[in-house]
C-alpha cells in the first residue's frame, strides 16, 4: 500500500537470515531474544539507506568490555561491515543538524 514503507523482519528463527529473497531485498532482520542495540542500529540503518549521505562521515563506536566511545570516517559500505565485526559492542553515527533534519523529516 505504501511503496515508501520501510520493514525489518523480527522472528525467532535462526535459518531465515539464509532467505535469498530476503538478502535480495536487503531487508534487516532481528532475532529473538532481541538486542537493544542490535534493534537500535537496525532502526538507524533503515532510516539512512533511503537518505544520502555524504561520501564519507564520521561514526562513534565501543568495543566489547570497553568503556571508551571511539571516532572514525568511513563510507557506507565500510559501516556496514564495521558494526558487523565480533569485537565491535556498539556502532552508531552521532546525531549532526544534517541527520537529525533528515530523521525528522522521515517521521
Amino acid at each position: 500500500m505504501d511503496s515508501n514503507a520501510k520493514f525489518i523482519i523480527i522472528t525467532g528463527d535462526l535459518d531465515v537470515r539464509h532467505s535469498p529473497l530476503l538478502n535480495l531485498l536487503n531487508i534487516p532482520i532481528i532475532h529473538k531474544p532481541f538486542d537493544v542495540h542490535q534493534t537500535k542500529q537496525s532502526i538507524n540503518d533503515v532510516f539512512l539507506q533511503e537518505n544520502n549521505l555524504p561520501e564519507s562521515f564520521e561514526i562513534q563506536y565501543k568495543f566489547k568490555n570497553d568503556i571508551n566511545l571511539y571516532t572514525c570516517t568511513v563510507n557506507y559500505q565500510q559501516y556496514g561491515n564495521f558494526k558487523l565485526l565480533p569485537i565491535i559492542e556498539e556502532c552508531l553515527i552521532p546525531p549532526t543538524q544534517k541527520n537529525t533534519e533528515l530523521f525528522y523529516n522521515e517521521m
